[in-house]
């Protein structure tokens, strides 16, 4: 069905019906809804078919052994509960007069919605902090083979090769320029990344 977003004064078609949502949203909002037990890939399928919706629920594969013979059938971890993002506000009432849902969790009468980062969450991903840590620790990770700046102790600002990288420990090798090998262990936090270095 074409959408059509209708303000007060607009002239209705005689034959035009709701659709099972309305007018465009300010913002994208995720919403938990209830289903019939054992509908929620279907309804799942049902929403993502209408333009603004996108819609999933989280399963799970079963396997079990059927004469012989091994079946993989794919369930809802939660029953009856689908998790929708909607561009276009939803009409409750037409989803429910259609039978693609019981319900919505409400907080008294107000539709829940969800932050992106529960989203995440129920599909276990992780949540934006968690990957922007991640990416952080990442980028800091000191490994063997990496030259390195000693930023305290007694060789503040020595460049130096890492040789070895475990529990926040750094182990460090350079050859000074007389030609004598020096070796030492310190903190992760005691020292700054600059590049690839030259120990093998």
């Amino acid at each position: 069905m074409k959408h059509i977003d209708l303000k007060v004064g607009d002239t209705v078609p005689l034959d035009y019906k709701r659709g099972i949502t309305g007018r465009k949203l300010d913002k994208p909002v995720w919403h938990p809804l209830r289903v019939a037990p054992g509908k929620e890939l279907a309804a799942t399928g049902i929403l993502k078919r209408h333009h603004g919706i996108e819609a999933f629920v989280p399963t799970e594969d079963r396997q079990r052994t059927v004469r012989g013979q091994r079946i993989t059938r794919t369930f809802p971890q939660v029953t009856q509960i689908v998790y929708a993002k909607f561009h276009y506000a939803p009409n409750w009432d037409v989803m429910r007069e259609r039978r693609i849902i019981t319900g919505v969790f409400c907080t008294g009468c107000k539709p829940i919605i969800l932050t992106p980062d529960t989203i995440r969450i129920v599909r276990g991903l992780p949540t934006k902090a968690e990957e922007l840590a991640a990416a952080r620790e990442e980028l800091l990770r000191v490994n063997a083979g990496e030259r390195v700046r000693l930023v305290s102790g007694p060789f503040e600002g020595m460049e130096v090769d890492v040789t070895q990288a475990a529990d926040r420990k750094v182990w460090w090798a350079v050859t000074l320029a007389n030609g004598m090998p020096l070796k030492g262990e310190v903190s992760r936090d005691d020292v700054s990344k600059i590049g690839k270095g030259t120990t093998d």
